[in-house]
């Protein structure tokens, strides 16, 4: 499953103190202290953990429970179901999606991408069940049902809670395309001597 995340949604780090020591230690390196009943520390590089019993005189109670920092700075905007293919370049042809992840005008390109064909990715804007058929031009095929769902973003103890996202149950999915279905590539060395031939006549 390939996850992408939103950079748009970054989320604040807040810390929680217990006990006097802690308190006078931020605002000996942060000049404050537990602003009602949290303390940002937007600032600080680093995972944070501050942990104790509240008691500072004359700034009033600090008082939470554990927390865990080195919270995400991204939430995950979408999630892929993968199908891994054998070999590239290939002879792959087409790819169509239908249900809720149907593109009627993408290409093959658009779920490849162009830097590779190792990989088919697929993703789906609502939950549902979505068709995938991929076709080799040398007349091999793979068709697979996928299911996304809404999911909840894993998020550290601590941390402001992401949005929910769409994505697969399962995968991701061998194809296992035939070797007939590899293209193979032309041998550099082959062709500078061919090209130093023509030069030389």
């Amino acid at each position: 499953m390939k996850i992408t995340r939103s950079l748009a949604l970054a989320r604040p780090i807040a810390v929680t103190l217990k006990q006097p020591a802690d308190c006078k230690m931020v605002i000996v390196a942060l000049r404050q202290c537990c602003a009602a009943a949290a303390l940002r520390l937007a600032d600080l590089a680093g995972p944070v953990r501050l942990v104790g019993l509240v008691g500072l005189v004359g700034l009033g109670a600090c008082q939470a429970d554990t927390v865990q920092y080195g919270c995400p700075s991204s939430c995950i905007g979408a999630a892929y179901a993968t199908f891994d293919l054998a070999c590239s370049p290939n002879d792959l042809a087409s790819v169509v999606a239908t249900g809720p992840c149907a593109m009627p005008d993408a290409g093959v390109s658009y779920y490849t991408g162009t830097e590779t064909e190792l990989l088919v990715t697929v993703g789906s804007p609502e939950a549902g069940v979505c068709h995938v058929a991929l076709r080799f031009a040398t007349g091999f095929s793979y068709e697979q049902d996928v299911t996304f769902t809404s999911q909840a973003d894993p998020t550290p103890k601590g941390c402001s809670p992401c949005p929910s996202f769409i994505g697969p149950t399962v995968g991701p999915w061998a194809v296992n395309n035939p070797s007939d279905t590899c293209v193979a590539l032309p041998d550099a060395g082959a062709s500078a001597d061919a090209a130093s031939d023509v030069a030389s006549e």
